[in-house]
């Protein structure tokens, strides 16, 4: 399709901005959809960090990192009718922990010291532990950076429209993981399917001990809509938000 096409066809769902955004990213990524998806008829929307990488290397055997984080809406505004026709599936959580388990995992020995660190370690080193990293992130410019960085974005944007519509028929929780991958691979015709814990953060203690009143109430500010979305409080799932529409 010519650029016209496809802006004249992202208009038509997209407001002007978001539809330039898709238009330019479709010239860098191109067609998110690969073999597995079709095979398998599903989609599996990998939000960072939230036990995706041992997920999808069991569900698809020769899972294309390339398209490891890509987000709902653009499969959906790529392919509208696959978008519709395929079971589509992801997994959310704990936006505190996901937080540490992010800056632990980027703060490894083996990230800082490579020999290009990514851009979230080189940002992260300036911090001296977590405490100063997240009191740092009451300046709004500083949030802004924050969510540049793939990892860190917020989990809605990965999975929801523009309007807070969610994309997916089935949202998993990290918390219960297994349970929720039983029920994924039973709806795939999948039930022989085992579940390897593949990636672990090794951040050593409990998320909760990471932080203070304050910066509980920072990270709370800044994925507050992660929050109220999918149910989340400060210990855990204080109302899971059910997606099962197949």
């Amino acid at each position: 399709m010519s650029d016209q096409h496809w802006l004249a066809s992202f208009k038509q769902i997209l407001p002007p901005p978001l539809a330039k955004f898709y238009l330019e990213k479709i010239k860098k990524v191109g067609n998110p959809y690969r073999e597995y998806n079709h095979k398998y008829q599903c989609i599996f929307v990998h939000i960072p960090k939230t036990a995706g990488t041992s997920f999808g290397r069991t569900i698809f055997e020769n899972r294309d990192p390339s398209v490891s984080h890509t987000d709902c809406f653009y499969y959906r505004v790529f392919e509208p009718e696959l978008f519709k026709q395929y079971f589509k599936f992801t997994f959310v959580r704990n936006p505190w922990d996901r937080l540490v388990s992010n800056y632990t995992y980027f703060l490894r020995s083996d990230h800082v010291n490579a020999s290009q660190p990514s851009k979230a370690t080189k940002f992260l080193t300036n911090y001296q532990d977590f405490e100063s990293f997240v009191i740092d992130l009451e300046n709004p410019q500083m949030r802004e950076y924050l969510f540049t960085l793939g990892h860190f974005r917020p989990q809605y944007e990965f999975i929801c429209d523009y309007k807070l519509n969610l994309l997916v028929d089935y949202l998993g929780y990290f918390e219960t993981l297994q349970e929720d991958f039983d029920k994924i691979v039973i709806k795939l015709n999948r039930p022989e399917l085992e579940l390897p814990y593949l990636n672990p953060s090794k951040k050593g203690k409990d998320y909760k001990d990471y932080y203070t009143d304050r910066t509980k109430k920072i990270v709370g500010e800044l994925y507050k809509t992660d929050i109220d979305l999918f149910g989340y409080s400060f210990e855990g799932i204080s109302k899971r938000l059910i997606a099962c529409s197949r």
